[in-house]
């Protein structure tokens, strides 16, 4: 900034001119630098996409009950991240899908475990919604079980209710063959429910678990 107490070669300048401003203050004349106006949001539309289909797939994950992505996403030994890292790194990468940007997540391609340490998964898994309001989620012991494979092993029977955007689950003995759901009869009949299920095993101990099976989407 440049000042003058006396007559000035710039003579009645007041105003902004060019990357200056003239004016008086205090009977001095005053020269200084022309604010600049704030930059403009520089994002662009890949970058607004990005940041959305982070969003979509954070809620997601954060939806899904902790317990299930600690369990599910095992880690390897002095790992510097944290089960939910791998559960939103897997989502972020391969469960997004759809047409247009930003993109919705692809039910279908949705796991919950990342197994390091493995036992067997579902023999002859079958989803059964014959019965009104109710779905039965059924399997076999395999003839042939891997070494690691127990029949009290935990299954793991996961729903999720799409309106609601809400997980839930039943966990029985991998010998108990089947998990029933049922809704609760009303005598004002309910909205259906727009249902997607999968089931995976867990070792007694906790220590394996066996691939995400995905069972499909259903109404009840």
């Amino acid at each position: 900034m440049g000042t003058s107490r006396s007559f000035s070669i710039t003579g009645d300048i007041h105003g902004k001119v060019g990357p200056v401003v003239f004016l008086t203050w205090k009977g001095i004349n005053v020269v200084r630098s022309a604010p600049t106006p704030p930059k403009k949001s520089k994002t662009t539309e890949k970058q607004r996409i990005e940041r959305a289909n982070f969003t979509n797939v954070q809620k997601f994950v954060a939806s899904i009950p902790l317990e299930l992505i600690n369990l599910g996403y095992q880690l390897p030994r002095k790992s510097k991240y944290t089960a939910s890292n791998l559960a939103f790194a897997y989502h972020r990468h391969n469960a997004l899908a759809g047409e247009t940007a930003p993109f919705e997540l692809d039910l279908s391609k949705v796991r919950f475990t990342q197994p390091i340490n493995l036992t067997g998964g579902a023999w002859n898994v079958k989803l059964d919604t014959s019965i009104a309001q109710t779905a039965v989620v059924s399997w076999e012991l395999n003839p042939f079980p891997q070494k690691h494979t127990h029949p009290d092993d935990l299954a793991l029977v996961i729903f999720y209710e799409v309106n609601k955007q809400y997980f839930f689950y039943n966990a029985v003995r991998r010998d108990e063959l089947s998990v029933e759901f049922s809704r609760a009869l009303k005598k004002t009949p309910a909205p259906e429910r727009d249902m997607h299920a999968w089931i995976f095993f867990c070792s007694a101990d906790f220590k394996k678990v066996s691939h995400t099976k995905y069972l499909g989407n259903f109404i009840l």
